[in-house]
């Protein structure tokens, strides 16, 4: 292959980017660029230059891999092809500028190559402001502990309960079946193969499937952690049609997949010894 000076400024005025980087790919026709004074000198200043410190090539969506092929070419042991230092900086630059909204472990890659530019100096103290922070320990050698970095001196923390009802209602579900694993506020997904029974559900009930909760679940622990009792406790605000709708979808939901779903509705104030017993008579 010849380098033949006519097309290639063809292909600068088409903006063919892609084909002219192929061009500089091989070692030969770049040698022949290096020597035709007036090509290296319109490709300089019209196509490298361009690509590093320009505008309007920015505007193609393919810009950062160009950037990237323009680097590989740089520091690949098997192409001819250099940057001037400057020019090598702008480009990485523009590389980690390009990289780092969309591929931040890319972006961060090359920081690390090119630690002394501002932009790198910034995503590599971001970084490192915010990884994981690895705590020493005796086991050191063999299991890594890290905890995450910059904890706010607040506590915005809440309770897994929403009302002092459920709590009381949990308790007292623990206090029938203490024998065995009593978890509160546990995914439908997590409960039933959504694959066996989504047949059975229309495009509501299975956008519902990932996103309902049971208030409590009873865990078998010498089978497997089998759910095997499974309860809900309702208040005024399962009065409302949509709350009604929801409440449906998991009553279906729980049937198709073979589980009887016990609602408790508590009509007056309770005392978690009554809910107790209440629960004790109608689960046992």
């Amino acid at each position: 292959m010849r380098f033949d000076r006519e097309h290639t400024f063809q292909l600068l005025q088409q903006r063919n980017w892609k084909a002219l980087i192929e061009l500089f790919k091989n070692n030969t026709v770049y040698g022949q660029i290096q020597e035709d004074e007036i090509a290296k000198a319109v490709l300089n200043a019209q196509f490298i230059r361009e690509l590093i410190g320009g505008d309007s090539i920015k505007q193609d969506p393919d810009y950062v891999m160009y950037l990237e092929q323009f680097h590989m070419l740089h520091t690949g042991s098997n192409f001819h092809f250099t940057l001037a230092t400057q020019d090598l900086a702008e480009l990485a630059e523009q590389l980690i500028l390009g990289l780092r909204t969309t591929q931040a472990q890319s972006a961060l890659r090359y920081a690390r190559l090119y630690p002394s530019l501002p932009v790198s100096i910034e995503l590599i103290g971001d970084f490192d402001r915010t990884r994981s922070k690895v705590i020493d320990h005796s086991q050191q050698r063999t299991i890594q502990v890290t905890v995450n970095n910059e904890v706010e001196l607040v506590d915005s923390t809440i309770s897994l309960f929403k009302s002092k009802q459920e709590y009381n209602f949990y308790r007292a579900v623990r206090e029938v079946y203490s024998t065995y694993l009593v978890f509160p506020n546990v995914a439908v997904s997590a409960l039933v193969d959504f694959g066996q029974i989504e047949h059975f559900l229309d495009q509501d009930e299975r956008s519902y499937f990932f996103r309902a909760l049971v208030d409590c679940v009873v865990f078998d622990a010498e089978n497997s952690f089998k759910p095997f009792k499974m309860l809900e406790i309702d208040s005024i605000y399962h009065d409302s049609e949509k709350q009604q709708t929801k409440d449906r979808m998991k009553d279906k939901i729980m049937a198709k997949a073979g589980h009887t779903l016990i609602r408790i509705r508590v009509k007056t104030s309770t005392s978690e010894q009554d809910l107790t017993r209440l629960i004790r008579e109608v689960t046992r």
